[in-house]
């Protein structure tokens, strides 16, 4: 279908039309920015238009089997490999496509206020295109090979965007280290993949949406059950059921650094570097749901590995609780949102490693708005702040920014999961998945206890986030207080938008009355039948308990953050004098960077200036280029002596050559 052709064309033309413009101004004061406005914004705009249209389109199929294709060339083929660039839409895709076109139009049209005036303004719009180009493609690929171009096109993207200032060298360097933290990752997704196509022989997913048996029957087929080995070939004498679970492990890594998990966290945080809309666009919607989404598409072959699923969903928890508690601390208001969205990453995977991937999918839905609302709320007060990050240096901006203080309020009771809010239904959902798993019954219950605790952590750092923004004192300098002001209306009004998806998406799943989201999806993923299985439906009155305790536990962090931070009210610093111990082990991260930093980084740094500059560089590659030269040089001297410029030495020498062959030929 064109339609299908149109979703990623559409944002790829805005992202050369714009890259054209700013290439053509990049000296010039007269940039076109009502064109690259128009182009910019209207391009993905129109993609979510061609997206909601396949969405419909795939509804009216039926809740369980509308699958869209399109064919669109031959890309390579060798031997017995053949790699289409094909697209298909399905329900999950369908899904994907509407939060990372629909999000992304809010987030190009909040960035006409945000970067008014920026002499990257061309640029930046032709960056922001280029990575929704890349996503759709991910979300669209019909085979894996194609899924990875967009995986490593959204890892570009994302380093152009996190480094757009990169005048500063602090914002390059953290532009390079989320490159490099991803190609970490990738590497594991690239072994994942040929282990795959090293015994399946194709990297394609085809029928993935309407039915996974295809694939499981092949595996099976070959001699009747997942224990039998492989016959031949790399894996030769292992069990299929090892190579499933090696492969699932390998691109389970990928998604390690591209969602920010445990290890490979570290770049996001300091992502925040980019400009606001970029870390919004980036953690709200797209790149960093990547890794969860890709576990979701795979589900037919995690499904078949317990070992794989299990280590997905303690990653998960591990992240949610640890990214959680580094939240608690965090001073900048950019990085309290960064280590909230590593949290909410975790129990994302959380859902999808218990094969609940419809839960794991809705708190993606879900979270898009509400985080996405957040971070650019965040932009609104550092805009209205005059570029100010430090929440010690704000206080009492609801007076003076009433609109992004509502929003911002909102989403925050979104994600700390208080009813009627979206983060609700999606966040206890999980929850709930985890304490009544069938798959993992003593280990579920232990990831829904870590869980809570996570949820705990959440509401407090989210609420000491409102309570020391916007009430109280205002801590701000009085020239800045003097200049505090609302943001413009194109800012504004998005962030109305997603605060109103923050408290309604929700009810597109709401238990038992109206679950229409896990239906939709449900087709897709038989798995999610494993983890409570209709015949042993968690009772409603187990349900309803979970969740009034769980909202419950919420409200009681929340006033205790009112306590620390509205009542007796605190800054980080005098909390810091409190608990000395902790408040340290927390603000360093648990030396988490400092670790990499002296166990990676500089050993590294040290082998690359030592040994590969000086011995490899300088001495081997240089020697032999620098000695085939002087070989030359050396070569020609030689000759030289012998460039006379006199006739008769020429003929000489020729008639001393001549007798020399002559010999040879007789003696």
């Amino acid at each position: 279908m064109m339609t299908l052709v149109l979703i990623p064309g559409l944002v790829l033309f805005g992202a050369l039309f714009n890259g054209w413009i700013a290439v053509r101004h990049a000296h010039r004061e007269d940039t076109p920015s009502g064109w690259v406005t128009g182009i910019g914004c209207l391009a993905p705009i129109l993609a979510f238009a061609c997206s909601w249209m396949a969405f419909c389109d795939v509804r009216a199929y039926g809740m369980q089997g509308g699958v869209l294709t399109t064919w669109v060339y031959r890309w390579f083929a060798t031997g017995h490999l053949q790699i289409d660039v094909s697209l298909r839409v399905d329900a999950l895709s369908a899904v994907m496509l509407l939060v990372v076109t629909g999000v992304g139009s809010l987030i190009h049209v909040y960035s006409m206020g945000y970067m008014h005036g920026d002499k990257g303004y061309a640029r930046f719009y032709a960056y922001l295109n280029l990575f929704m180009f890349f996503m759709t493609t991910l979300v669209m690929a019909d085979s894996l090979v194609l899924l990875f171009l967009g995986w490593e096109g959204v890892g570009l993207a994302s380093y152009l965007l996190i480094g757009f200032w990169w005048e500063d060298p602090y914002k390059a360097d953290c532009g390079k280290k989320a490159f490099i933290v991803n190609r970490i990752g990738d590497l594991g997704f690239i072994l994942g993949l040929l282990t795959l196509f090293s015994v399946f022989g194709t990297l394609d997913v085809h029928g993935v949406a309407a039915d996974s048996a295809g694939l499981v029957e092949r595996v099976r087929g070959v001699s009747g059950h997942l224990d039998a080995r492989i016959p031949g070939g790399v894996f030769a004498g292992w069990t299929y059921q090892g190579v499933i679970t090696l492969s699932c492990l390998l691109m389970f890594v990928g998604a390690c650094g591209k969602s920010a998990q445990l290890p490979l966290y570290v770049w996001l945080p300091d992502a925040m570097a980019g400009p606001t809309p970029v870390s919004a666009l980036i953690h709200a919607a797209t790149m960093v749901t990547a890794g969860v989404y890709m576990v979701a598409r795979m589900n037919f072959l995690y499904s078949l590995s317990p070992v794989a699923q299990g280590v997905v969903a303690c990653v998960g928890t591990a992240t949610a609780l640890l990214a959680a508690s580094m939240g608690l601390v965090q001073t900048d208001i950019k990085k309290v949102l960064a280590y909230s969205t590593v949290s909410q990453l975790g129990y994302m995977f959380l859902g999808v490693g218990l094969g609940a991937y419809s839960a794991g999918i809705f708190h993606l839905f879900t979270h898009a708005f509400f985080k996405a609302c957040l971070f650019l709320g965040a932009g609104s007060v550092i805009h209205g702040m005059h570029h100010e990050q430090d929440i010690r240096k704000m206080g009492g901006l609801r007076e003076f920014m009433p609109h992004t203080y509502r929003t911002f309020f909102y989403a925050s009771l979104a994600i700390a999961g208080i009813f009627p809010f979206a983060g609700f239904f999606s966040k206890d959902e999980i929850l709930l998945m985890a304490f009544t798993s069938e798959s993992f019954p003593v280990l579920g219950k232990l990831l829904w206890g870590v869980g809570m605790v996570a949820a705990g952590m959440t509401a407090f750092y989210m609420f000491r986030l409102v309570f020391l923004t916007f009430h109280g004192e205002c801590r701000a300098d009085k020239h800045v207080q003097h200049h505090i002001h609302e943001s413009p209306f194109s800012m504004v009004s998005v962030l109305w938008v997603l605060a109103f998806g923050s408290g309604l998406v929700g009810f597109l799943n709401f238990p038992r009355l109206n679950p229409w989201f896990s239906h939709f999806l449900d087709g897709l993923f038989a798995a999610d039948q494993g983890v409570v299985s209709p015949a042993h439906h968690p009772a409603l009155s187990l349900e309803l308990s979970l969740a009034v305790f769980s909202m419950a536990w919420a409200l009681a962090w929340i006033l205790v953050a009112r306590r620390f931070y509205v009542e007796s009210p605190a800054v980080p610093g005098e909390v810091a004098q409190s608990y000395p111990g902790a408040y340290h082990l927390l603000s360093e991260r648990f030396f988490v960077d400092t670790i990499y930093e002296g166990g990676v980084v500089q050993p590294l740094w040290a082998a690359a200036r030592g040994f590969f500059y000086r011995t490899v560089d300088v001495r081997i590659i240089d020697g032999l280029v620098n000695g085939v030269g002087l070989v030359a040089s050396l070569a020609g001297e030689v000759v030289r002596i012998f460039q006379t410029g006199v006739a008769r030495t020429y003929v000489l020498f020729v008639l001393f050559g001549a007798i020399l062959v002559l010999w040879s030929l007789i003696f």
